[in-house]
């Protein structure tokens, strides 16, 4: 049994330079070898060996197999918010034929319909704006990637970097909504290799060259898709109004009459896959008013606690435990003119910390404010 184990590792040796052969020999003959082996004879007159005759040989050159493979990279949608600008969808072409081949790029946004592609499937629904194409070398698209129309010179075996480049403006009509798609295809042809700097004309499938050299095409054009999928906060404002107190009926059973006290509850929540940094909103107090009479009510025949008491409002922020805090006018609350516009700074009262930026909601979160207001 040990002399049959080592016979097999014997033969296990030998067989694997015979793998490496293989696999070295798996690339393409470039096109223009030329391919003259001649055959050689041995024999015997006899028992006396005669001198080897070698036949006549008759070479031939290697055609052009024009052939090449395009992918998309990521194989998934690339996320871009609005607003965002130069965001790239990657692909990757390799020259899988046997010569030096040029390749015309051009691209077309989708119109509707399935983006077919791995990682993708879904129905686009958006359009990029300003979309470009940039090639490179480099698998990241950097300071060496060169806007064109077209990929220079790719060696046999050789492969290059496609970016299709587009924006997303918030002026988009209609306006980009969260986990909307926009598809982007991608179409290679091939064209004639071998003048730098120049953009090659179409090669026609077997048709013979100058040099004797015939082309066929194994692959004439190719379309491959990529895709955005808008990434962005979605916002609902809801604002409710309650009435707590009227100076004929008090807080029993008040009513919306002149002198009434009305408790308004504005609720922010974002219900999107990206977080959101609130700046300012604003809220014009038509025939109400945050005015005299907010500091102390106490004399009231019904006393009534009042959120907006000394002019201020109450925030409540749960996710960032704040659990109904009192703001004053001054500290990114003001009111003005007449009829009063309210001014509320969410990045002043929600300051950067404990994780937040200034004025974020995060996706799944809310912040409410609460103020009251009376009745004119």
């Amino acid at each position: 049994m040990k002399s049959m184990k080592y016979a097999l590792l014997f033969l296990l040796a030998l067989a694997l330079p015979l793998v490496a052969v293989r696999k070295s020999e798996a690339a393409l003959t470039p096109a223009g070898t030329s391919i003259g082996n001649t055959a050689t004879l041995t024999y015997a007159v006899g028992s006396v060996t005669q001198p080897t005759v070698s036949g006549s040989s008759t070479p031939f050159l290697v055609d052009r197999k024009v052939n090449y493979d395009v992918t998309y990279v990521p194989a998934a949608y690339v996320p871009v918010m609005p607003g965002s600008t130069d965001q790239a969808l990657t692909y990757k072409v390799t020259n899988t034929g046997n010569s030096v081949q040029d390749f015309h790029l051009a691209v077309a946004d989708f119109a509707g319909g399935v983006i077919a592609g791995t990682g993708l499937g879904g129905t686009d629904n958006q359009n990029a704006t300003n979309v470009r194409i940039f090639t490179s070398s480099s698998a990241t698209l950097d300071g060496s990637a060169v806007q064109g129309s077209y990929l220079d010179e790719i060696p046999q075996d050789g492969s290059y970097y496609v970016y299709i480049v587009g924006n997303f403006p918030t002026s988009t009509v209609p306006a980009l909504a969260n986990g909307q798609l926009i598809g982007e295809a991608l179409t290679v042809t091939p064209m004639v290799g071998g003048t730098a700097g120049s953009e090659g004309a179409a090669p026609v499938q077997n048709v013979v060259d100058a040099g004797g050299i015939y082309t066929v095409l194994a692959v004439s054009t190719a379309s491959i898709n990529g895709a955005y999928k808008i990434t962005a906060p979605v916002l609902a404002i809801f604002k409710t109004a309650t009435t707590i107190w009227d100076p004929v009926n008090g807080s029993s059973t008040p009513r919306n009459i002149p002198g009434a006290a009305v408790r308004y509850k504005i609720s922010i929540t974002n219900g999107g896959a990206v977080p959101a940094l609130l700046t300012t909103i604003t809220d014009t107090l038509s025939s109400t008013n945050l005015s005299g009479g907010l500091i102390s009510l106490t004399s009231l025949a019904t006393p009534v606690t009042y959120e907006s008491a000394g002019n201020s409002l109450k925030l409540t922020d749960a996710a960032r435990g704040i659990a109904g805090t009192y703001f004053a006018q001054g500290a990114g609350i003001t009111k003005a003119g007449s009829p009063e516009l309210l001014t509320v700074d969410y990045a002043t009262l929600l300051p950067a910390g404990g994780g937040y930026a200034a004025g974020e909601l995060k996706n799944g979160e809310t912040v409410d404010i609460e103020f009251d207001v009376f009745i004119q």
